[in-house]
């Protein structure tokens, strides 16, 4: 069964990301909702949503994206992560609290 595009009202005007494109986009009234069988797979901006010609370039360019970065990631899982040092994080906590001593955050 082909994927399809379903079309949402739209009651929160946010930024939301273009699970084709991988940007961010600010949505509209209408928010294109990208489905398959399994259910919602994202929103799109309007530039994919709208574009059909280009539906299987892009969506092969996000893969490669997604797939190079899960590899970055597989990568850093097998050599491992350090933790901070956790004194320089004192020492900014306690600069933030000088320059604003109600603790109040910018």
């Amino acid at each position: 069964m082909k994927a399809w595009i379903e079309l949402q009202r739209n009651n929160a005007l946010v930024k939301e990301w273009c699970v084709m494109w991988g940007e961010q986009f600010r949505s509209g009234d209408i928010l294109p909702l990208l489905c398959d069988q399994d259910g919602g797979e994202g929103y799109l901006c309007d530039d994919c949503a709208y574009d059909p010609q280009n539906y299987a370039s892009r969506l092969r360019k996000r893969a490669e994206v997604l797939e190079s970065e899960a590899a970055k990631l597989r990568h850093l899982a097998d050599i491992g992560v350090q933790p901070p040092d956790m004194t320089p994080r004192l020492m900014l906590e306690a600069e933030l609290l000088l320059e604003n001593p109600e603790g109040e955050l910018p």
